[in-house]
């Protein structure tokens, strides 16, 4: 008869081996990770060792959308912070949403098997802020995100330092209309290049341009790839001859730029003024060579409804 020992232990999650714990935990849903993480430090632990499963997470101000999943949501009802999902409310007491979420958020982005392919902003001065403030805390100076995407006030004091906090190859950057319907133009300019200044050059820029006056071009000159987006949120405008030969002048005595795509309101006819005599048709009557003979370089520039597009061809 075999003997059994009572003083074999039984397995918990307590004494659980790491990584018979990090296996289990791996099978569960992204929703269920994040849960678990609250359940003690060793969970904690565990979900910190495991990729979370997200490949975008969008930040609003009072609501984070991780890929996959329904919008989490954060308010305050009295001292209390009030945290919805899927229909169900949980309470964190003597808590402020802003610090419950997040804590939540940076509780995703600071875990280094993260593969995140799009981490957008949309959140007032206030969340910036916080953000900010959490990532110095804890050391935090490259969350990668493939494209990092932000909407908000151009003249937010927190996206001087934001950028330091991101590794990104692809930015998208936008307003809020009310936000800028009163801004000092020629300090939103000034802000434009201070921002710019501070995102590597190998970054490909999408920036949504309110005015075109306040557009600092020079600012964009050590980008290969540029998209920009002239809009007004008054009526239409379009672009004259001078906004667009600066624009275009500037741009190509760039000695990086590969491509560029200006999106906007404008006339062919301005477009090829500023193109001069040293143009060749190409082809069709919407596509031109012009070549820069101090630089030995070619760009073909195409004309197409509201988009022009400007691409190095070669020498």
């Amino acid at each position: 008869m075999t003997e059994t020992s009572h003083n074999n232990s039984i397995a918990t999650m307590e004494n659980m081996p790491p990584e018979i714990l990090d296996n289990i935990l791996g099978n569960l849903k992204p929703i269920e990770k994040l849960i678990c993480k609250k359940v003690c430090r060793k969970f904690y632990g565990s979900v910190n060792r495991l990729n979370p499963g997200f490949l975008t997470i969008e930040v609003y101000t009072r609501a984070i959308r991780y890929y996959g999943l329904q919008m989490i949501s954060y308010r305050n009802r009295g001292n209390n912070c009030l945290v919805r999902y899927a229909g169900k409310t949980k309470s964190f007491e003597n808590s402020n949403y802003l610090d419950v979420m997040v804590t939540d958020l940076f509780s995703v982005l600071k875990n280094q098997r993260l593969d995140l392919k799009v981490l957008s902003f949309s959140c007032d001065n206030s969340v910036f802020a916080k953000i900010h403030e959490l990532a110095v805390r804890n050391g935090l100076t490259n969350i990668r995100a493939e494209h990092l995407s932000i909407m908000t006030n151009p003249i937010n004091p927190a996206l001087t330092t934001i950028f330091n906090i991101f590794n990104h190859s692809s930015l998208q950057f936008s307003y809020i209309e009310a936000d800028i319907e009163n801004t000092n133009l020629q300090l939103l300019a000034r802000r434009y290049r201070e921002i710019f200044e501070l995102v590597p050059k190998y970054v490909k820029v999408d920036l949504c341009v309110p005015w075109f006056r306040t557009f600092p071009a020079g600012s964009f000159s050590k980008f290969r790839r540029i998209e920009l987006n002239f809009t007004s949120f008054a009526q239409p405008e379009f672009l004259n001859y001078r906004e667009i030969g600066n624009i275009i002048q500037i741009l190509l005595t760039s000695d990086v730029l590969d491509s560029c795509v200006l999106s906007a309101e404008y006339k062919k006819d301005d477009v090829i003024k500023v193109l001069t005599d040293e143009i060749k048709l190409q082809g069709n009557e919407n596509v031109f060579v012009l070549r820069i003979a101090d630089k030995n370089e070619s760009y073909s520039v195409e004309l197409l409804e509201k988009e022009i597009k400007i691409t190095r061809t070669g020498v």
